[in-house]
């Protein structure tokens, strides 16, 4: 990845942080952590990882949320 790539993959890394935790938070999914942010070549589509513990949430339920709430995050 290029050095360009890396700053934005870490600003968009920075931005996403809060509105995943609130929402772990909101539904009591446990500990969350965005492990990585790959970007395409043109910088416009970005992949975000993320690690899910939690013994009280699937990580398939937790990503259900995600999708739903993809809205508000994107805005965010």
């Amino acid at each position: 990845m290029s050095i360009r790539a890396e700053k934005v993959a870490s600003v968009i890394k920075k931005a996403i942080i809060d509105p995943i935790t609130a929402l772990a938070q909101e539904h009591n999914a446990g500990f969350i952590t965005v492990s990585s942010v790959k970007l395409s070549r043109d910088l416009r589509i970005a992949k975000i990882y993320i690690s899910i513990l939690s013994p009280k949430i699937s990580p398939g339920i937790f990503l259900k949320l995600l999708e739903d709430s993809q809205g508000k995050i994107r805005s965010h």
